[in-house]
């Protein structure tokens, strides 16, 4: 059990990057919500090979969810639930230093977000209590996007634990984009002095273009991704469908298209 702990936290050690992009409603072809993403982090060829997709069952309350990973790591870095919702980690350095005393993996932590929430008015507001209620060692920025049947939308949690003005953790809405956000590895809402990010950027002005399809999805993908990008993957969260590409040995391998 501490073994799997410890695994757990390793991406908590050092921050590096990510980038992602939800959209709904005009920005999408059929209005139902996309979410896209990049996962990067340096890596080593046997990381790259041994990349998985997890299955997890429902268990009583909590939803079953698939997600990307790595033999015998816990938590959650990418998901998407049979509720139809997704969830996605980024890097972030903390602004403040995280001190002493216990500290929860991000990838535990998001684990609980991925089995616990469903779509829904509140589901971006469930989901900054969640995180409130922990601690953490690293930054991060998290995506959550939701498609039910009565609601659909994205957010983004903004996390620095030690930052006693928000709780640790900001809610970030779509604001004047409206239907859609993107995300990388700045805080938005909390910072006093973005640097900015091209890569978030470029998704942001894909999706000012509207109507993007899975095919432009991959294409925003690509525009964005790093050389150090370990996989990244389209969601449809109201179809259950997670198509996944991996990078190994130098070059890409075939989508993967999976249901939940």
């Amino acid at each position: 059990f501490h073994d799997v702990l410890a695994f757990s936290a390793v991406p908590d050690l050092e921050g590096w990057a990510c980038s992602s992009l939800a959209a709904w409603d005009d920005a999408t072809n059929d209005g139902r919500v996309l979410a896209c993403r990049n996962l990067d982090y340096p890596s080593t060829p046997s990381i790259e090979e041994h990349q998985i997709v997890k299955v997890h069952a429902p268990d009583g309350a909590r939803a079953g969810w698939i997600g990307i990973g790595w033999p015998g790591s816990a938590g959650c870095l990418t998901g998407l639930s049979d509720r139809g919702v997704f969830v996605a980690i980024h890097d972030v350095v903390p602004q403040t230093t995280s001190g002493s005393g216990r500290t929860t993996p991000r990838a535990l932590a998001l684990e609980e977000l991925v089995e616990s929430l469903s779509p829904g008015e509140r589901t971006g507001a469930a989901a900054l209590a969640a995180l409130r209620a922990h601690r953490f060692a690293m930054g991060a920025n998290v995506l959550v996007a939701w498609d039910g049947e009565d609601a659909r939308g994205a957010v983004v949690l903004e996390v620095d634990s030690d930052d006693e003005r928000t709780g640790g953790v900001t809610l970030r809405d779509p604001g004047t984009d409206a239907t859609f956000i993107a995300c990388s590895n700045d805080h938005v809402v909390r910072s006093e002095d973005l640097y900015g990010c091209d890569r978030r950027e470029a998704l942001r002005r894909g999706a000012k273009r509207g109507g993007i399809d899975v095919e432009a999805a991959w294409e925003l993908l690509e525009d964005s991704g790093m050389s150090i990008t370990l996989h990244r993957c389209v969601a449809l969260p109201a179809a259950r469908t997670l198509l996944v590409q991996k990078h190994a040995g130098g070059s890409w391998g075939p989508v993967e298209r999976f249901v939940v």
